[in-house]
């Protein structure tokens, strides 16, 4: 029985095409590394409104007729 499935197994593998491995990879990660946000400074933060729900939204000083809009929206 064992060698009849052996002769089957040997058979398959010789239809499977196989495929060399991927040499040179030292980790699976190949993508670049994402440079990290940070806030410049350049517009000033007056901070996260809930617009609807759990929807928060940030308003920046130079845009202050968005939070009167977004006041009006939560009624």
């Amino acid at each position: 029985m064992i060698e009849v499935q052996q002769r089957i197994y040997d058979q398959v593998m010789r239809e499977v095409q196989q495929y060399p491995s991927f040499e040179g990879t030292t980790t699976g990660n190949i993508t670049p590394k994402k440079e990290p946000l940070h806030y410049t400074g350049e517009r000033n933060y007056l901070g996260a409104f809930t617009m609807h729900k759990s929807n928060m939204v940030p308003v920046f000083e130079d845009d202050k007729q968005h939070a009167i809009d977004i006041a009006r929206m939560r009624r």
